[in-house]
């Protein structure tokens, strides 16, 4: 249990990277829009288990500061927890263009509530980042 505790700790402190659960108040559709659905497809290769695909999907910065092994060896053990994925709602979805620990630019923080299969009333927490490239990808992941 102790194993388990630290490693939901370092996988949310890692892949959150200090991001605020409710960032300061703006309004961009277009932006959250093209943002949840990249989250939407994203959180699709975690409930199948497709780990390192998952990583491969992910923005340039948390790839560089979340290694693709380290990354597996942390989202296995969590989501396996989790089990089965039973269903997804969006709570709510935030732009910002600041979030700490994090580099300016266009960001937008997107919470589901989800029921899994061992934790009926779960939720996750997706940061998706605009690229340099103009594409939007996940760059951050949280399971709560």
């Amino acid at each position: 249990m102790k194993k388990a505790l630290a490693l939901t700790l370092t996988f949310a402190a890692l892949l959150t990277a200090g991001c605020p659960m409710k960032p300061p108040a703006m309004k961009n559709p277009a932006a959250e829009q093209a943002a949840l659905q990249v989250a939407q497809e994203w959180v699709k290769m975690p409930d199948e288990g497709r780990h390192g695909e998952s990583w491969d999907a992910m923005g340039a910065y948390i790839r560089t500061v979340m290694p693709r092994d380290r990354w597996i060896e942390n989202i296995t053990p969590i989501r396996s927890a989790m089990g089965a994925m039973k269903g997804r709602v969006i709570e709510s979805q935030q732009y910002s263009t600041a979030l700490p620990q994090f580099p300016d630019g266009e960001y937008v923080v997107i919470n589901f509530n989800t029921h899994f299969e061992h934790k009926k009333k779960g939720g996750e927490t997706v940061l998706v980042g605009l690229e340099a490239d103009g594409e939007w990808r996940v760059c951050g992941y949280f399971v709560r």
